[in-house]
């Protein structure tokens, strides 16, 4: 992950140990994928007989609103390029009644989450 996709992924998890309390969610309704980063071939093959996949979002919100079952968010970098299988992911994710949205900043994200749980 870019150093930036990193900090604003940091920034809004720790927004969401604040705010969880205020939603009646434990903390770990949001969490990481580590489905990115740099690994060594021999860890990358062993995370992907784990089931790893390519272009699941950065982060998942479980839990459901009136409209989806769940939130899956892709933290991009300002300039950050959505690969293929991102898009892929992302419009699956859509079509099975799940949330899918790319954020470039952790203001849009806590927004995204806020929005989400007020069924908006």
């Amino acid at each position: 992950m870019k150093n930036i996709e990193h900090q604003n992924q940091h920034a809004l998890c720790e927004w969401w140990k604040i705010k969880h309390k205020g939603y009646g969610l434990p903390e770990f309704a949001l969490f990481a994928v580590p489905n990115g980063g740099a690994r060594n071939a021999v860890t990358g093959a062993i995370l992907k007989r784990e089931g790893v996949r390519k272009g699941v979002p950065d982060l998942f919100l479980a839990v459901p609103n009136e409209t989806y079952h769940g939130l899956f968010i892709e933290m991009k970098a300002t300039k950050g390029v959505v690969s293929k299988d991102q898009q892929a992911f992302i419009d699956h994710a859509n079509a099975q009644k799940y949330k899918a949205v790319i954020c470039y900043d952790w203001q849009s994200a806590s927004d995204l989450i806020v929005n989400y749980l007020n069924n908006n």
